[in-house]
């Protein structure tokens, strides 16, 4: 039987031709085939080239010399036409065909300089002939560069015998000029000339349909590939797409744009059409199968053939696309048409009609069911940047491409050249990025080292962003007034990353409009958002919500469906002397500049060591990056380090770590610094409380008062509270929300107590919390059985008053033993340069004084986790702090508890 099929195959004139072809170690391609005067492709009658074009779903790319693979072809396709792949690793050909009258061209051109040397050469089955050449890389595919003549080269292919014309005739080779009688000849300079000089001229495209932006990239791609397929240099498209661009796009692309379509046009291979994400091979599908099941099974299966790399992503419960457009990756969403587009170019869609396939379009139905798919099979989109990152592990993303880990895709602007980054950085590399990113800041007047710290950390953020695993702080920016440079020197900070300026945003007061703008901007996935010269009072729920959660919700515009995006962007705020709510106060981080004078816009520009600082910036920019990279990666060498002496912000713990971090360990000290200040200046809402209670102390003392004397004193004082614009029933009504909110919340010693109701309506009471102060260093103790109450607002941090329930902080070198039934113990400072804090217990009755003590605080002498405090000097020093104990202070366990029975004997 197997001596029966190599029979069969032997017999196979195709095959026979094909194997001796490929012997001469020229590639094969299987053409289709004609069939009673018609292609056998699903185009049939429709077809342009009948039995001239490739099977292979890649083209002439797929062609081969392997002889099982050739010979696998023919058994599969027994009656397919045959071609060889022109170019380098065949020859060159020239097409003389009779339409045009090549023949009598050809004569001419011989007549004139000298006749064509003896070659192989075909006749075709129009009766043409076929020229065969040693390969020159000159030239490539070219149609009609001479009257009725044509070019074939790299990527191209030319069908030779024994295959069948459509016209019924065959492909012969001309007596005694086979490839097997002749060898290949050079081919004549002057043909070569000839083939140059149109070569050179080659460009004409219509110019009456209008590109509008958002698109033009996408079609000068399109359209610079279709001509790229019909063989042409890039020196050739160029011309063209430059036409196209001056005369249809609105507006035309910046020129260094399109030279990026140009280069990216030029990554594909000439003499064959590209459709851009549709390279991986196709499905045959049948349009008829009602199982949508099955059907959209295979849809998905052929579309993830051509998503590698991705280019189709999974973002917020919904399909969306990468679109580029001057430079710029974005997001768009696909819809019923776009997703359609895919299918029909990811699929080769049939219907049946007399046992034949004929082409069909992709079902709507399978669209439909496609689009309604709640968790398709694409990759998740979670960030976009446009710069390296490090990964959570430490890694560094130097390259370009989608992450699966993070769930990250970058997008590294072309040219761009990074210096090498060390994964041990020395001090000499250190100091070098400190003074790149110092070089930027350098004409900018920040008010202080602490703001230039914090300048440091907004440029370095975004390299960090996926070392941070909770939520960042928004920038505040802010001068006395405007023209200062604060909108500049976040496009400063933000250039290095981005590459270009930062986008800005308008603010709004109403929290609807906000809210929809908030859900806007994160369905982008930006890396920086700016708010931009914002002013007056900022209070919002929803931008303290968007920088509290890693996601944010909302609902769908004009639908139920609610979305759920990532919002691990970085806000930025621009404003003169902004207030902000408590709420807003503490989610915030400041930087201040003060030109200290008038008119600051109208500063003298030749003072400046950078008057046009985004072109130095543009020009240092993959120096710029490696700084920041190089203060990270300095950070993760040193088995990133905790800062020291660094007061952090409540809810934004590991942000605080890490950039404190990365700043202390470059030596750059400040990170934080002018919080207190920043406090000081911008909390409005927290000192108009401390105002109110004040003046409550003064009025009233400690005893009980309802809300309406209350509301007396407000409208008596002219206290700084707002009630709004209301009737006075409302505004009565405001107070009792306002004094709610401020239920068990401290003020100095003083907490707001709910002192049960009366008549229907609360009472309220300022109750004083007495404390035995116990002095550490003398021994003995303090007790303070009176409270001064012009003094007790301003006995502890009146900025950090806390919210109910949170320990006491701002904690000084004393023990603090509070009345009432609080059991929680606070250490804040840890490092060697901070005496023992204090900590606190309940008052109970003096028999179970010293038990009580001696059960709270013994877990002291022992070091226990992170979190809780530790007597300076205990061997079991957390480790993971990196702080070190001070030698003069260190103490055994035994010498420690011997403090807490000494303290204990006092209270007792």
């Amino acid at each position: 039987m197997q001596n029966d099929d190599n029979q069969t195959k032997v017999q196979n004139p195709m095959l026979t031709a094909a194997l001796s072809y490929a012997d001469q170690g020229w590639p094969i391609v299987p053409l289709y085939s004609v069939k009673d005067g018609a292609c056998t492709c699903y185009n049939k009658e429709k077809c342009e080239s009948p039995g001239k074009h490739p099977i292979l779903e890649n083209g002439v790319r797929g062609a081969s010399t392997d002889k099982e693979q050739i010979t696998g072809w023919f058994d599969q396709w027994p009656d397919a036409n045959l071609g060889i792949a022109t170019g380098e690793k065949s020859f060159d050909v020239l097409d003389v065909d009779l339409k045009g009258d090549g023949p009598s061209a050809l004569k001419e051109l011989e007549a004139e300089y000298g006749p064509l040397p003896e070659t192989p050469c075909q006749i075709t089955g129009s009766g043409g002939k076929q020229y065969f050449f040693k390969y020159t890389g000159k030239f490539g595919n070219l149609v009609r560069f001479l009257p009725g003549m044509d070019t074939r080269s790299d990527a191209g292919f030319v069908v030779v015998p024994p295959s069948k014309h459509y016209s019924g005739g065959t492909y012969q080779w001309e007596t005694g000029k086979s490839v097997f009688d002749l060898p290949l000849a050079e081919m004549p300079e002057w043909l070569i000339n000839f083939a140059q000089a149109k070569k050179a001229k080659k460009a004409s495209i219509p110019v009456e349909v209008e590109i509008t932006q958002g698109n033009r990239n996408d079609n000068l791609f399109a359209l610079g590939c279709s001509l790229r397929a019909k063989g042409m240099e890039i020196d050739e498209i160029r011309p063209a797409l430059e036409m196209v661009n001056k005369n249809r796009c609105k507006p035309p692309v910046a020129q260094n744009e399109l030279e990026r379509v140009l280069k990216s046009i030029e990554n594909y291979p000439k003499g064959e059409m590209i459709a851009r994400g549709f390279s991986g091979g196709k499905l045959e599908i049948n349009a008829r199968n009602q199982d949508v099941q099955a059907v959209s099974n295979e849809a998905w299966q052929s579309l993830m053939m051509n998503n590698d790399p991705p280019w189709l992503f999974r973002q917020a419960g919904r399909m969306v696309h990468l679109v580029e457009d001057e430079g710029v990756v974005s997001l768009r969403g696909v819809d019923d048409s776009f997703l359609r587009f895919c299918l029909a170019r990811s699929a080769n869609w049939y219907k049946m009609e007399k046992e034949e396939k004929i082409r069909a379009l992709p079902p709507a139905f399978v669209v439909a069911d496609m689009m309604a798919a709640p968790n398709p099979p694409l990759p998740k989109l979670d960030r976009l940047i446009e710069y390296p990152s490090f990964a959570p592990d430490g890694t560094i993303h130097l390259k370009k491409g989608y992450s699966k880990s993070t769930r990250c895709l970058t997008t590294l602007s072309e040219g761009l050249v990074i210096p090498d980054v060390p994964s041990s950085p020395s001090p000499e590399d250190v100091v070098k990025a400190c003074q790149y990113i110092d070089e930027l800041f350098c004409d900018f007047p920040f008010v202080g080292d602490s703001e230039r710290a914090m300048a440091f950390s907004l440029l370095i953020l975004p390299f960090a962003r996926e070392l941070i695993s909770g939520q960042v702080p928004i920038y505040l920016i802010e001068a006395p007034t405007q023209g200062t440079g604060k909108s500049l020197l976040a496009g400063v900070a933000a250039y290095p990353a981005l590459g270009r300026q930062i986008p800005v945003m308008s603010g709004t007061k109403n929290q609807d409009e906000l809210k929809k703008l908030i859900t806007s901007v994160l369905n982008d996935l930006p890396s920086f958002v700016l708010l931009d010269n914002l002013s007056g009072t900022l209070d919002s729920n929803q931008l303290a919500a968007a920088l509290t959660s890693s996601e944010w919700k909302d609902r769908v515009l004009g639908e139920t469906r609610t979305i759920t995006l990532p919002a691990k962007c970085i806000w930025i705020i621009t404003a003169n002397n902004l207030m902000l709510s408590t709420e807003l106060a503490r989610r915030s981080v400041r930087i201040r500049m003060d030109a200290k004078m008038d008119l600051p816009w109208r500063r003298d520009q030749s003072k400046f060591r950078h008057p046009d600082i985004f072109e130095w910036a543009g020009r240092r920019r993959g120096e710029l990056i490696w700084a920041a990279l190089i203060l990270v990666q300095n950070w993760l060498s040193r088995g990133r380090p905790l800062p020291v002496n660094i007061k952090p912000i409540g809810g934004f713990l590991p942000y605080c770590h890490t950039m404190g971090g990365i700043l202390q360990s470059a030596g750059i000290e400040g990170f934080l610094s002018n919080m207190e200040d920043f406090y000081e200046a911008s909390d409005v809402e927290s000192g108009n409380l401390r105002v109110f209670v004040d003046a409550w102390l003064k009025a009233f003392g400690s005893r009980v008062v309802g809300s309406s004397e209350l509301f007396e004193l407000i409208n008596k004082e002219d206290l700084p509270i707002d009630l709004g614009n209301r009737s006075d029933k409302g505004q009565r009504t405001k107070l009792g929300s306002i004094l709610a909110a401020l239920k068990d919340r401290m003020f100095g010693n003083y907490k707001v107590v709910l002192s049960g109701s009366k008549k229907n309506a609360k009472q309220w009471q300022l109750v004083v919390v007495n404390s035995v102060v116990v002095n550490l260093n003398q021994g003995s103790p303090e007790v303070n059985h009176e409270v001064n109450p012009d003094k007790q607002l301003n006995t502890l941090d009146k900025h950090n008053i806390g919210e109910p329930g949170e320990p006491i902080s701002n904690l000084t070198e004393k023990i603090l033993i509070f009345d009432g039934l609080r059991e929680s113990i606070e250490k804040e400072a840890c490092d060697q340069n901070i005496s023992p804090t204090r900590f606190e217990v309940n008052q109970v009755n003096p028999s179970q004084k010293k038990q009580q003590f001696l059960q709270v605080n013994r877990s002291l002498s022992t070091g226990e986790p992170i979190g809780e405090p530790q007597i300076k000097g205990s061997p079991e020093v957390n480790q993971t702090t990196k702080y070190e104990p001070s030698s003069d202070q260190s103490q055994s366990p035994k010498d420690t508890f011997s403090w807490l029975e000494a303290l204990a004997e006092i209270e007792s």
